[in-house]
Formats: structure tokens, C-alpha cells, sequence
């Protein structure tokens, strides 16, 4: 890594974090996602990365990472440069205690009309990895937009957390309300961008963070979905954080 860079990495670093913060180090390529593809997990990122002397460490693995086989082989089937430039993003960690994927329209059939979240406990890397079965909660929406609870499946598990219940129904490891929280969020990005978004989130000490927001591809397999955490800037809610 050159001297500069090194330099201005450490500077930032110190100016822009408390001490002793957590951060996550995440690789953003060129090309890597659209609305006609995602390079579902192909470049690397690390979590709960801990010092300057780790996030330096980290960023040339990241970089590193574009030039695996599976990330070459990705770009040449796809028409994309082989040689291309990837910026690496560190991001302070969220200690999430629920954290999930919120896609605005049904990620398998492109159905406009519903919404669906995977949510779990702790880090939502968990769910777009597939290391875990995360409860899903679909909803419909109405032509007068509201929304309405379609669907739920409860697979989430804490040892030290009951499934909440609202209204007589349960909805594993989200509120009633947080599920209509999440569906809103969704509604209001999705009319920023104008088109079906695919949404990280994560939620601590009851305020919601929006981690990534991506276009939908129109069919995609759930467990084939990695993003890549990237920042979305917007107006400020009263709901959630864009962070």
C-alpha cells in the first residue's frame, strides 16, 4: 500500500471513530451489482474489524479478493473488464440486536405487490450468507397504500428472547409494529429510487439502520443474495438512521 494512502486511511480513521470502535471493511467494485446482476459474495468482507493496524490489514484483503477465480470467471460471463478498480468502504458497526433483507417486491416471482423481510437476531450478515433461516414476513400492498400482513413464517431462535406476539399473532423476532416500520422504510426508498430495491438493514435499542440499498433484480434466489454494504444518503426519518 503506498505511503499517502496508508496516511490518509490512518487519518480518517482516528478523526471520523470513537477508540476501540468496531467496523466493517467491504469491498465495493465496479460493476459488481445491477439490475441485470450481483456478484452474490465474490469480493470479500470482514466484520468486527478492531484498530487501524486490522483495517489496513483488511483493505488490501478486499482488494485482493477482485482478483479470485470465482470473482475473474464472474466478470468474464458477464461481458464485464477484467481489470477494474474497487473501492473499499469502512463502516462503523451496528450492534444490532435484529438485523435482516427487505426486499420491496418478491424477490422470485417480481410480484410488485408484496413485501418481504427476513429478520433474525444479531448481525444480518447471517441471513444473506445463509448461515441461518431467518423469519419471513410478507406483505401485501393495498391499492389505497396501505399494507397488510400476508404471510409469516417463524424460524428465528435467542435463548434469551420469547416471540413476540401483537395481536394475537406472532411474528418471531419482530414487533407488529417494527414489521410496519420496515414495510415503510421500504415504500419510501423504493419511491426514491423508483424501482424495486433490495434493503440491508439492522435495528438497535429500537432505532432502525439502513445498510445497503440495491435495485432488485426481477428473479433471484434467496440464498444466492449477498450484498455488498454501501452507503445510501438521503433525508432523515423519524423511524431509522441511513447509516
Amino acid at each position: 500500500m503506498q505511503s499517502q494512502l496508508r496516511e490518509t486511511i490512518c487519518a480518517d480513521y482516528v478523526q471520523l471513530l470513537p477508540p476501540n470502535s468496531l467496523v466493517a471493511v467491504r469491498s465495493s467494485a465496479v460493476g459488481e451489482d445491477s439490475e441485470d446482476s450481483s456478484a452474490a459474495g465474490q469480493m470479500a468482507t470482514y466484520l468486527n474489524v478492531n484498530g487501524i493496524a486490522s483495517v489496513l490489514e483488511h483493505v488490501l484483503k478486499c482488494w485482493a479478493s477482485l482478483y479470485t477465480y470465482q470473482a475473474v470467471q464472474y466478470r468474464r460471463q458477464h461481458g464485464q473488464p477484467v481489470m477494474c478498480g474497487m473501492a473499499v468502504v469502512v463502516q462503523l458497526m451496528v450492534p444490532s440486536g435484529k438485523s435482516g433483507v427487505l426486499f420491496t417486491a418478491d424477490p422470485i416471482t417480481g410480484n410488485p405487490k408484496s413485501i418481504l423481510i427476513n429478520a433474525t437476531y444479531g448481525l444480518g450478515e447471517n441471513v444473506v450468507s445463509g448461515q441461518v433461516t431467518p423469519d419471513t414476513v410478507e406483505l401485501e400492498k393495498k391499492s389505497d397504500q396501505s399494507m397488510c400482513i400476508k404471510a409469516v413464517t417463524l424460524c428465528s431462535t435467542a435463548a434469551d428472547s420469547a416471540t413476540k406476539q401483537t395481536e394475537g399473532k406472532a411474528y418471531g423476532c419482530l414487533t407488529y409494529d417494527e414489521v410496519m416500520i420496515l414495510a415503510n422504510i421500504g415504500q419510501e426508498i423504493e419511491s426514491l429510487f423508483g424501482s424495486a430495491v433490495d434493503i440491508e438493514w439492522a435495528e438497535e435499542g429500537g432505532r432502525f439502520y439502513v445498510l445497503q440499498v440495491k435495485r432488485g433484480l426481477s428473479v433471484c434466489l434467496l440464498v444466492c443474495l449477498r450484498h455488498i454494504c454501501k452507503p445510501f444518503v438521503s433525508g432523515s426519518t423519524s423511524h431509522y438512521s441511513l447509516y
